[in-house]
């Protein structure tokens, strides 16, 4: 029984070490498509990439994120 040997990848869109042919029109249409998306979603996406900024700063201290809202929560009680 003789193993199937992997000769790289065989995919329909490579070039094959030839020059790109028609590659920029595409590349320019990706662009302009991308750009549109960007703009219709900006402000949920700076809301999204806030919230994860937010939870990797969590994340890395959580114990002294407890504390510290277990100290706002026993400062707010006082005053309260």
């Amino acid at each position: 029984m003789t193993s199937p040997t992997l000769s790289g990848p065989h995919w329909t869109t490579s070039c094959l070490h030839e020059p790109l042919v028609g590659a920029s029109d595409e590349i320019g249409a990706l662009a302009q498509h991308v750009n549109q998306c960007l703009g219709r979603r900006r402000r949920l996406f700076v809301l999204l990439c806030g919230a994860d900024s937010m939870h990797a700063f969590v994340a890395c201290r959580f114990v002294s994120t407890l504390a510290v809202l277990a100290l706002l929560a026993a400062l707010g009680s006082w005053f309260w």
